[in-house]
């Protein structure tokens, strides 16, 4: 037998592919404001990049405000990949449903999959930063009453 063979065979009925073909249309919505999002982001990056390095050369300040403009475009470009994955199964959800085709169906619900581990990955590594931050701050804390 086929890895990839299934003893069972899985079937959307027209319920759950209604359901399907209406999150597809909401997914495609949330990944165009997710797209409209990344690129405000690359701007105000940019913005801040040249306005804030402009302004402080102008006062005589250091080059450190240009750092915000590159947070700005990295978390961009962090945003980006869970959108374009979002994007896609949509894209694809969308098309499986309208010709019952069950590797479109298959490709899209991969993108969903991957659009959650990526925001399931995301989320450990921003708990793990919180969990640094307060342990140094308790520290921090112990460290100035001695």
């Amino acid at each position: 037998m086929d890895q990839n063979e299934s003893i069972f065979e899985l079937k959307l009925d027209n319920e759950s592919q209604t359901h399907l073909a209406e999150s597809a249309r909401w997914a495609k919505i949330m990944a165009i404001v997710g797209f409209i999002f990344v690129g405000l982001f690359v701007l105000v990056g940019l913005v801040m990049m040249v306005g804030m390095s402009a302004a402080a050369s102008a006062f005589g300040g250091t080059q450190f405000p240009a750092v915000f403009g590159i947070v700005y475009i990295a978390l961009a470009g962090l945003y980006f990949f869970p959108t374009l994955y979002l994007f896609r199964f949509a894209k694809y959800s969308k098309t499986a449903t309208e010709t019952n085709d069950q590797e479109t169906l298959r490709m899209g619900i991969s993108n969903l999959k991957s659009m959650f581990k990526f925001m399931g990955i995301m989320t450990l590594v921003v708990i793990g930063l919180y969990a640094v931050i307060f342990i140094f701050a308790i520290v921090g804390g112990v460290m100035s009453w001695l």
